[in-house]
């Protein structure tokens, strides 16, 4: 199996993954103790920020997933679109970074409403979901050919 295609396998499971988790979400609120598990939690965070009630996922976090599998299933299937995959996950991550980087602040006040230790498993799951394939696109990226050889 080649690299782009090893890829592509993962982004397609993170894919899945994350609409089984918002499928969760969307069906039963007894479930929003999973949201610490969602690898778009920055945009959950910014949503909630900006007046969203619950929890449950919004249409943009349901396109993030719609976007995501299908990077997946177009670099399974051979298509060059690594770099396409590099820019859409490190726009998507960004509010993550955003949103560690406020609890961690936070974290500081006299009178804390975040804890620092409350980001454990979503860094876990950033680095599972957002990191690793991040690193196989640019690894993937590094060692494929561009151009036969001899030519």
């Amino acid at each position: 199996m080649n690299r782009t295609r090893i890829l592509g396998t993962y982004v397609m499971v993170c894919g899945v993954l994350q609409g089984l988790l918002y499928l969760a979400l969307s069906i039963s609120r007894n479930c929003e103790w999973l949201c610490c598990f969602d690898s778009r939690i920055g945009i959950a965070f910014f949503e909630l920020w900006s007046g969203r009630e619950q929890m449950e996922p919004s249409v943009v976090r349901w396109l993030t997933v719609g976007w995501i599998l299908a990077l997946g299933v177009l670099l399974f299937v051979g298509r060059r679109l690594v770099k396409t995959y590099i820019v859409s996950e490190i726009v998507l991550s960004l509010p993550n970074i955003v949103y560690f980087a406020m609890v961690a602040l936070a974290s500081f006040a006299p009178d804390p409403q975040f804890s620092v230790t409350g980001l454990l498993w979503p860094i876990i799951v950033t680095l599972v979901f957002s990191i690793v394939p991040l690193m196989l696109a640019f690894w993937s990226r590094r060692h494929h050919p561009t151009s036969p050889r001899g030519s």
